[in-house]
């Protein structure tokens, strides 16, 4: 991802600089920096960006209409989930659905049983109420488990669970 890009992003999402500081957890004056190309842009960022426009785009929803249901092309009827979304999927005949890059990386890490999944540091955050540095400082620390793939960091749930859990008693 490049300065342009940053910026295209951030204007059609509806966010100014300081919007998308707040949604990333950073200075105001970092997203400047990144889009005056003063700082480099961090890997992480377009995972980050992914999941904000998820937000925004279903903050922006209507809550009075229902979302319609997504047709299974005939292509990828009867195969797993893993099957059908490991290669590109044609729907109508303009559109390509592929994987998200997150999604590829959560592949890749280890099955979970009883329920349990992985959590990205950003949904971590979210779930301890800490700003995503804060939680990637208990991952360098030791104090919380993670798993990297990618350069990005997934924890457990079940450790972030017990983390809470720990820090409250």
């Amino acid at each position: 991802m490049d300065k342009g890009e940053l910026k295209k992003f951030r204007e059609s999402v509806g966010l100014t600089q300081s919007g998308l500081a707040e949604a990333l957890s950073v200075a105001n004056n970092t997203i400047s920096r990144w889009e005056l190309g003063m700082r480099a842009i961090p890997e992480f960022l377009p995972l980050a960006l992914e999941t904000i426009e998820r937000r925004q785009k279903a903050k922006n929803a209507p809550a009075d209409k229902p979302q319609k249901p997504v047709a299974v092309p005939e292509s990828v009827k009867g195969e797993s989930v893993k099957e059908a979304t490991a290669k590109p999927v044609r729907v109508a005949k303009t559109a390509t659905i592929t994987q998200s890059a997150e999604s590829r990386r959560r592949e890749r890490l280890p099955a979970l049983s009883g329920g349990d999944k992985w959590l990205s540091l950003v949904e971590v955050g979210e779930m301890l109420g800490k700003k995503r540095k804060s939680v990637n400082d208990d991952v360098n620390k030791g104090r919380l488990p993670a798993d990297k793939i990618d350069e990005q960091n997934f924890v457990k749930e079940s450790d972030v669970i017990a983390f809470r859990d720990s820090r409250r008693g």
